[in-house]
Formats: structure tokens, sequence, C-alpha cells
């Protein structure tokens, strides 16, 4: 069977989640300041010289954020926490918007 890469598995395990679940991840993640745990992305690795650098796509930042805003969206999710976990998604996306966003992130 083929093996799984982290970012796919991570986005089978979003689209699972019980909204609880999730919700919970979340907010672990945005107490702990890191964007790209709140979006369920591959976290940044260090280079030669040990700066860190992200090898994700562009695009991904924005796919992540559409695919937790459907599950955690407070008019779509009744759960009281929602308004809460919707707001740290929107900050992590607005935090990675951007390449120079998402260096300072890695930093």
């Amino acid at each position: 069977s083929p093996r799984l890469t982290r970012p796919l598995r991570l986005r089978l395990l979003i689209i699972m989640a019980t909204v609880e679940a999730l919700m919970d991840r979340i907010m672990r993640a945005h107490a702990c300041g890191d964007p790209f745990t709140v979006l369920g992305l591959e976290a940044p690795s260090l280079d030669a010289m040990g700066r860190p650098g992200w090898d994700g796509e562009p695009g991904e930042v924005t796919r992540q954020f559409r695919l937790l805003s459907r599950k955690v969206h407070p008019d779509r999710c009744k759960a009281e926490r929602a308004t809460d976990a919707f707001d740290a998604v929107k900050a992590a996306s607005r935090a990675l918007a951007d390449a120079a966003a998402r260096a300072d992130a890695a930093a």
C-alpha cells in the first residue's frame, strides 16, 4: 500500500475528525502560537545553514484555510467554541498569507 505523506495524513484527519476534536487541536496550536499547526501544515525545516524554510506550495495555505473554515465556521458549526476556532484559523491564515509572513512565522 502507498505510504501517506504527513500533509496528506493531516488533510485526511481534518476531513474525518469530529468537529470537537478538530476545534481542540486548533485551539491548542493557537495557544502555542504556531500558525502552521493551526492550519494542519507541515512545520518548516532547517536548511544547511540552519535557517528555517517552508517547502509547501503557495496555494496550500489557502486550501487548508478553506477546508478548516467549512468545518468550524460559526454559521455552519453550532458548537460553543466555533467562533474562537474560526478566529484562530483566520489569524493563522493571515500570518502565513505571503512569503515574507511565512518566513517570519517560521523563524
